[in-house]
């Protein structure tokens, strides 16, 4: 009869060695630690009822090999319907065995342990700890108040909640209710971008480490949620989540409630709705081509003409041409956004970061939309002799930029990458990396690099110093005000047919409503005027990456 006063440490060094090798023998068995840990937990819980029950135990790692073999073997026996299995885990037929069939009431206790098991690790670590104590390490109640500094009378209370909740999620499950959220098998993937500036510790990027941590904050999104509800949507045990979740607030992705609920700070959308309404910005950026490009023709033609770009091929003049229209119609947004709608100014967070953060998750995996862009990066750097260099990088349907940088055979930082092409102009900047250099197939695939007639890498992308380049700034500035009048129209009812739902907690609310609403207007009316052939040199879709690199001298 099983003596459940007796105390069993299972903390003492002989036991944590013996553990160890049973992990480490369990994992040349089970499919993967996941499986291993819960059949050495299986074992463990043998081993407690059975020195419980007064069996003298002489050899302890000898005692848990074989344990371990015969709850692994029942493993097997219910997976396949209580098949033969060899010693060494092989099948040797699928017929069942009536002398090695576990009765029904066994079969049924083991579920029960399993289903407890599981429920213990959904609840939130306040009652999971008092529970797993004493009744998984025997632990009494006097020791467990005395090791967490709490009354005696706390820990009976933390008993009997704990008790309560695990009966409660139980029945739940008994009632053939799902014990996971969709999240558990179906996880989504999340990726951020901030404005303002990031910490000094990488807030909030270094937050994002993880796959659990981004449906966290996904399934957190809609209202606050306990830490077991979060755990039993994303079929995690609560301890991992909670984990996480002290991470996430830390680093202000995440809030905390008086009542213990945690809700999601930074805005989310999925990939479908931060794109906004594409077939209603398809319209308006039809009617938009024609009279945009007449504008900014007339500003830039000449300029364009001039000794300024006479060193371009036909494709850079093309990408200078696309880089004006971008610039032009990127100018009238901010302009917008500072002047017509209610802007907020980033928060200021912990480690000198001054940033908010929004979020677009997908449902799998994949490549990102062809109306996705990103941009402009900007890097500008002055040598030591007195040079200086930059570049403006927007990735675009037109050609693939700086997202394209992560698929190099090395990761190179952008400052080594505007070196590079820095080093490829009049300027002849010394490069950051001379490893770079190994990569030019590879920029040459992606249209930013080409081959001259002698066979050597030069830049297929606009160059131009910093003083010729002043010219189109100050036209640029000036057709500002024309332009705008022609976009705020379509800007004003874009917006106002497309407004999101955001929870009252998300950090500059106000600032997200109508998030998405222009996302694809400016490359689709930048499409539009490709299309209809407005450009005076020809553009190809996908091989022209609008990247201008710019250089000079300080002094």
């Amino acid at each position: 009869m099983e003596n459940k006063d007796i105390y069993i440490d299972l903390n003492t060094p002989e036991f944590e060695e013996a553990y160890r090798e049973l992990m480490s023998y369990a994992m040349h068995y089970c499919r993967d630690r996941m499986e291993a840990e819960e059949v050495v937990s299986d074992t463990i819980l043998s081993y407690v009822q059975d020195v419980r029950a007064g069996k003298s135990i002489r050899n302890l790692t000898g005692y848990l090999h074989t344990v371990f073999a015969n709850r692994y073997r029942d493993r097997l026996r219910r997976k396949y319907r209580n098949p033969m299995v060899s010693d060494d885990g092989s099948l040797l037929e699928l017929i069942p065995d009536d002398s090695d069939v576990l009765s029904a009431e066994e079969e049924q206790r083991q579920q029960d342990e399993m289903a407890v098991r599981r429920a213990l690790g959904r609840l939130a670590q306040l009652h999971r700890e008092v529970l797993y104590r004493h009744y998984m390490l025997g632990h009494s109640v006097e020791r467990i108040a005395a090791e967490l500094d709490v009354p005696e009378g706390t820990v009976k209370w933390r008993l009997h909640e704990g008790r309560g909740r695990i009966k409660a999620d139980m029945e739940r499950m008994s009632d053939m209710q799902k014990p996971y959220g969709e999240t558990s098998y179906a996880p989504k993937w999340l990726s951020m971008s901030i404005w303002g500036g990031a910490s000094r510790r990488g807030e909030p990027f270094s937050c994002l480490n993880s796959l659990l941590a981004e449906n966290i904050l996904i399934v957190a999104y809609k209202k606050p949620l306990s830490i077991p509800d979060l755990a039993a949507a994303l079929g995690v045990p609560a301890a991992y989540v909670e984990s996480e979740v002290r991470q996430l607030i830390r680093g202000e992705l995440m809030g905390k409630t008086p009542k213990g609920l945690v809700y999601t700070r930074m805005y989310i959308s999925s990939f479908e709705d931060a794109l906004g309404d594409v077939d209603k910005q398809t319209a308006a950026a039809e009617a938009l081509a024609e009279p945009l490009w007449e504008m900014i023709r007339e500003a830039f033609e000449t300029l364009m003409a001039s000794d300024a770009t006479a060193h371009f091929n036909e494709k850079q003049k093309g990408t200078l041409w696309l880089y004006l229209i971008l610039r032009a119609m990127s100018e009238i947004h901010d302009w917008h956004l500072t002047n017509e709608t209610q802007l907020f100014e980033p928060y200021l967070r912990p480690n000198g970061g001054y940033w908010m953060a929004s979020g677009i998750y997908r449902e799998q995996r994949v490549g990102r939309h062809k109306l996705e862009t990103s941009g402009p990066y900007c890097c500008r750097h002055e040598t030591k002799d007195g040079k200086v260099y930059g570049m403006n990088d927007y990735q675009s349907l037109f050609g693939d930029a700086h997202w394209a940088y992560e698929r190099l055979s090395e990761r190179f930082s952008m400052q080594e990458i505007c070196a590079f092409y820095a080093s490829l102009t009049p300027a002849k900047v010394s490069p950051v990396s001379e490893r770079i250099y190994t990569e030019v197939e590879a920029f040459e695939k992606l249209h930013i690099l080409r081959r001259n007639e002698a066979g050597e890498a030069v830049l297929d992308i606009p160059y131009m110093d910093y003083e010729v380049y002043r010219p189109f700034a100050v036209k640029l500035n000036e057709i500002i005000s024309k332009v705008k009048d022609l976009l705020m129209p379509y800007f004003r009812r874009l917006e106002g047919e497309w407004v999101n739902g955001v929870p009252d907690y998300v950090d500059g609310r106000e600032l997200y409503l109508h998030q998405g609403a222009l996302k694809c207007l400016t490359v689709l009316t930048m499409k539009a005027i490709v299309d209809k052939g407005l450009l005076p040199v020809p553009v190809k879709v996908g091989e022209t990456p609008i990247i201008v690199v710019f250089y000079g001298n300080s002094k």
